[in-house]
């Protein structure tokens, strides 16, 4: 069993999805806070003349991320939608998956950001046909202690033999912890490309649609802590 764990993020990039894929059950961290420049409410994208980022407004508090609000009215999302219509609609699949997608943005009222974003993950996911099994941390009993321990009662809830992070986590990862409880440490080396870049996901699904953009996943790039 290998289970990976990470914030709820929005829109995220390809090595968000390439961990999930990679694992048998995924864990959305929502009960934890967010940053500043948390990855919760912003991504990355390349535009016609540089990269910027594409952030909600959600304010700059630093509480659990189930618990922050969305902009009581629509305008984020109008502007988000023309924004991608802006940089992206000349990709080859833009016509084909926009619309879809603009619906989805306009039509789910959700108020939390971590619902909403945890929704439009599920929707790439269920696009991508991916089906790694997903949960959502504060739903379960296990989500106490610190950083740490926080993520191992999580992996021991699932009779985990494997924990599935980023690399930047490495340097607060407890490895011997983890030992202890007979769960390796593996980590993601997931390396962007020109067809799967360090942008929002986006970017590779109208570039290369939804079914190719999952094979270009397929490949395990993953180093063990083992030794």
């Amino acid at each position: 069993m290998i289970v990976a764990i990470h914030q709820p993020n929005y829109l995220p990039w390809a090595g968000y999805f390439y961990k999930i894929l990679h694992s048998d059950s995924f864990v959305f961290l929502d009960s934890v806070e967010s940053s500043k420049i948390s990855y919760v409410k912003r991504t990355l994208f390349q535009t016609t003349q540089s990269e910027k980022y594409l952030t909600v407004p959600v304010g700059k508090k630093n509480i659990p991320i189930n618990q922050i609000l969305l902009p009581s009215n629509n305008e984020w999302k109008v502007k988000h939608l023309n924004f991608l219509e802006d940089n992206l609609k000349d990709k080859p699949f833009f016509e084909y998956y926009y619309p879809e997608l603009k619906s989805f943005y306009i039509e789910n009222n959700e108020e939390l950001l971590s619902v909403f974003n945890i929704n439009l993950i599920k929707y790439l996911l269920n696009k991508m046909e991916i089906r790694t099994k997903t949960y959502i941390s504060s739903e379960m009993e296990c989500d106490t202690g610190s950083r740490n321990e926080r993520l191992l009662n999580i992996c021991k809830y699932f009779d985990a033999k494997t924990y599935l992070s980023g690399t930047g986590a490495e340097q607060y990862n407890d490895r011997q912890l983890f030992l202890e409880h007979d769960i390796k440490i593996t980590y993601s080396t997931f390396n962007p490309n020109t067809n799967l870049t360090n942008y929002s996901i986006l970017h590779s699904i109208f570039i290369n649609g939804y079914p190719k953009t999952k094979e270009l996943l397929m490949e395990k790039n993953i180093k063990s802590t083992s030794k």
